[in-house]
């Protein structure tokens, strides 16, 4: 429990130097998103300790990947039950058609339109901001790019990294898994980043976008 109060005063502490800077009515609303970001962090920090409980490392991380399929199963069950690559929108062109694919182009597109769907109902809700999908043609249609601004869970994802939590708290990536497992069923692997775009120096990091970058499709 000791250990667990250390870690709630970190994540606050995290939160005080940029509160500071804020107006009255940006002090309010980011209160608002460091109280979801704590809620978020201990219900995944607590659902964890319950996945490591004398569990092998192979276990626990099966586990948690189980624990974002379900979640993501939910979240497309309720946003994207009928969604499919009619659905699929993103502002960069499509690789070229005539490449061979190791993979289903359409079944790819429709988990990518589910993906697209549940994301643009979570914009709606407020949860994230802008976003965009991509499958860069100069990766011959083997990599899916999706990044997400202001991801209103963003510090608990963080936290919950640095403090190196098997469940890390994304709807996002909880989202990606279930389309890719469920609904595209291809392999790959999946890499997520914290971005700040407004700096590279280290001591001014401040992530707000995440970005997934789902690799080796067909092939992993």
């Amino acid at each position: 429990m000791m250990c667990g109060n250390l870690l709630d005063q970190h994540f606050q502490e995290l939160q005080k130097e940029k509160k500071a800077t804020l107006s009255e009515e940006d002090r309010l609303e980011e209160s608002k998103r460091q109280n979801y970001n704590m809620d978020i962090y201990t219900r995944m920090r607590a659902y964890g300790e319950a996945l490591s409980d004398n569990k092998s490392k192979y276990t626990v991380r099966e586990g948690a990947r189980k624990f974002d399929q379900l979640w993501g199963n939910k979240m497309m069950a309720a946003l994207a039950p009928n969604a499919d690559q009619k659905d699929f929108k993103s502002p960069f062109p499509a690789p070229d058609p005539s490449e061979r694919l190791p993979y289903d182009e359409k079944a790819l597109l429709d988990a990518l339109g589910a993906v697209c769907v549940t994301l643009n109902k979570m914009q709606e809700g407020g949860l994230i901001g802008h976003w965009e999908i991509s499958v860069p043609e100069d990766d011959y249609g083997n990599v899916v790019t999706i990044a997400v601004d202001d991801d209103i869970s963003i510090g608990a994802q963080v936290l919950a990294r640095e403090q190196n939590q098997p469940l890390g708290g994304s709807a996002v990536v909880a989202l990606v898994r279930s389309a890719m497992n469920d609904r595209a069923k291809i392999s790959y692997n999946l890499d997520t980043f914290f971005i700040d775009p407004s700096t590279t120096k280290q001591e001014l990091y401040n992530p707000t976008q995440l970005l997934v970058s789902i690799s080796d499709l067909g092939l992993a």
